[in-house]
């Protein structure tokens, strides 16, 4: 949140719309909310209020998400992309050969494997539902049926905040791709 408030200052930005995406939307919901005066929309994409740790998960669940936060901490700087490969396969399942070979690499350079689980285990304890029921601003979101984010998340921040358009979108990637429609 810090973060956000220094850039937006930085850049003398009055106004302006703000973009979540993932994980973002609940940063976005809190800033939208603390700073009225300052967002006149958001845009929402693939977000969600609640991380996975938030949603009632049963014994398997919980599991699993153990499990993949041990993937990371074991496999994520490797050269071998196999262990990326399963967050690739979340993000871009219809990728092209190159746009899996690029996010594979992506994963990679963009940060160590310790830090990328303490941020998965950070985005799993999110919960901004009381915070997004606060938000006065025009909301568009849109929600592919992605395997990051559920579907059901993206209806539900669509609910809790006032006014907010959903916009579902065909796509089973989190992250769009140029050559998709959506």
């Amino acid at each position: 949140m810090r973060d956000l408030e220094t850039v937006a200052d930085a850049a003398g930005l009055a106004h302006f719309t703000l973009l979540g995406m993932s994980q973002g939307a609940a940063i976005a919901i809190e800033y939208a909310v603390r700073h009225p005066q300052r967002v006149e929309r958001l845009v929402i994409h693939g977000g969600y209020v609640r991380g996975v740790l938030r949603r009632g998960l049963g014994d398997r669940q919980r599991e699993e998400f153990e499990a993949t936060t041990k993937l990371i901490e074991l496999g994520w700087g490797r050269d071998n992309p196999a262990f990326r490969q399963l967050f690739t396969s979340m993000f871009v399942p219809g990728g092209t050969a190159e746009e899996v070979d690029s996010f594979n690499r992506l994963q990679q350079v963009s940060a160590r494997a310790e830090e990328v689980a303490r941020m998965v285990c950070g985005y799993a304890g999110i919960d901004v539902q009381a915070q997004a029921a606060k938000v006065r601003c025009p909301t568009l979101l849109m929600h592919a049926h992605d395997a990051r984010a559920p579907f059901d998340e993206g209806r539900l921040v669509a609910s809790l905040i006032p006014g907010a358009r959903f916009v579902p979108l065909e796509s089973r990637n989190h992250v769009m791709l140029a050559h998709e429609p959506a």
